[in-house]
């Protein structure tokens, strides 16, 4: 089964600065893409697969978001631009959900992306 078999909810392409803390560590990196149900986080160095996260962006106009998140899978094999871990987000407020999509969809039809 490939990834986007098990993805609930289309990915949109978005690149954001991310805040990743988890079992006391901290990545700082960038996203690649997201949904209403979680996004991928490129990193050379993700934790394992189940592991849960605190995620800390911004998304066009809305700021220092920070919604839970569970390690689903990870990629540290071939392109290093594909390294990285897909994360399912916790039970995130279905306003929420809607806000990013919103705003992640402005940003990809002014960026011709959608």
């Amino acid at each position: 089964m490939g990834t986007g078999d098990r993805r609930g909810k289309k990915r949109v392409p978005a690149e954001y600065k991310v805040d990743c803390i988890h079992a006391e560590d901290f990545i700082i990196s960038l996203s690649r893409d997201i949904s209403a149900d979680g996004m991928f986080i490129r990193t050379e160095n993700p934790p394992a697969v189940g592991q849960k996260v605190i995620l800390k962006f911004s998304v066009d106009g809305l700021e220092d978001l920070e919604l839970a998140g569970r390690v689903a899978w990870v990629n540290t094999s071939g392109d290093r631009r594909d390294h990285g871990m897909g994360i399912k987000f916790i039970k995130p407020k279905v306003a929420m959900q809607r806000e990013i999509l919103q705003a992640v969809h402005k940003v990809a039809v002014l960026e011709g992306v959608a």
